[in-house]
């Protein structure tokens, strides 16, 4: 009997802001919650990544301007510009 093997389906990838954002929730929320989150993302685009920031409490968003090395306000701008388009 030959059965054919098919490859499993490769997983969308994550946009690299989802990535750090996602890296950021595993410290603060917890690796099951952060990998929701990636699975939630994976393949989605850039813009819609900068939507959901919008979700982000300032603890979160603090963490993540840390961990790009940016001021907390510079997101909070790109948060503010999104939400007008």
């Amino acid at each position: 009997m030959n059965k054919k093997v098919t490859p499993k389906a490769k997983a969308p990838p994550l946009d690299w802001l989802a990535e750090q954002v996602c890296a950021v929730l595993e410290t603060t929320c917890g690796k099951d919650y952060a990998d929701s989150k990636r699975a939630r993302l994976a393949g989605e685009p850039r813009f819609k990544v900068l939507v959901w920031l919008n979700e982000l409490d300032h603890n979160n968003l603090t963490a993540l301007a840390n961990r790009l090395g940016i001021p907390v306000a510079d997101l909070d701008v790109t948060r503010k510009t999104v939400r007008s388009l």
